[in-house]
């Protein structure tokens, strides 16, 4: 039986105490617009990002970019016929089928309490700490790409979804460890192209840092655990391997 990557089996009796646990869990959280694929097993999550490439912006331009090189001299009713290539439509099509499958997977998890959804309600305030998502609120559909669900009278947005077992991590004391943000901002830069691999590795630390912020709550933006040199030795090697793919290109 398929069971999200890392969960081991639900907790029963257990509740979070207060906000602050309630906070934490949610900054551990995955972003609902991300967690469909990203709680699959690894080849899974492969397969995702390499259809999902095979169309992006990046691809359809360098395919444009390769077209405007060739300096083709073609007649005037050939030329839709050079633009066919340009569009990957059976990665499109596998796409779909893809995101639709792993979607109800995910919505299944949820359902049956393997993993847990976190959020704030609508519309949200600066003071608001986020609360566990009804479980009723799932019977609708959400809406993946704006991390929002909305139902029986309520809507919540921001939502978050983790394993239940993370639930019951002990409080840690010193510098709080905000490795989760940081690797999911980057994933979601990278995903949308914003990751500039001309620039320095500072200037994606600094993109990074701002990012996280801009995702929390008003009373809790501060910078404590985003350091640039923590943040920096973090995506040092993936902004490395972004820089290099950039080149091949």
């Amino acid at each position: 039986m398929l069971v999200p990557c890392r969960y081991k089996r639900p907790m029963t009796g257990y509740s979070l105490k207060n906000p602050s646990e309630i906070y934490a869990t949610w900054q551990r959280g995955i972003p609902l617009s991300q967690a469909f694929y990203r709680f699959m097993p690894i080849d899974v999550q492969e397969q995702w990002k390499s259809l999902t490439e095979a169309n992006s912006n990046l691809t359809i331009m360098r395919k444009l970019s390769d077209l405007a090189n060739q300096g083709v001299q073609t007649e005037p009713g050939q030329v839709m016929k050079r633009f066919e290539g340009i569009v990957d439509h059976d990665a499109s099509r596998a796409r779909s089928t893809l995101e639709d499958e792993l979607k109800a997977q995910c919505l299944n998890w949820i359902r049956t309490g393997a993993l847990k959804a976190y959020g704030f309600f609508t519309p949200r305030t600066p003071n608001d700490l986020p609360i566990e998502v009804p479980m009723d609120i799932w019977e609708k559909t959400p809406y993946w790409s704006r991390e929002t669900v909305n139902a029986n009278g309520l809507k919540i947005e921001a939502v978050r979804l983790v394993l239940p077992d993370t639930q019951s991590l002990p409080s840690q004391t010193g510098r709080p460890s905000r490795r989760n943000e940081i690797s999911f901002a980057y994933d979601e830069l990278e995903s949308n192209e914003r990751i500039d691999s001309s620039g320095t590795l500072k200037a994606a630390a600094l993109l990074i840092r701002q990012h996280v912020l801009d995702q929390t709550p008003a009373n809790e933006a501060d910078t404590r655990g985003l350091g640039l040199r923590a943040i920096e030795k973090q995506i040092s090697k993936r902004f490395q391997s972004t820089k290099a793919a950039a080149k091949k290109e």
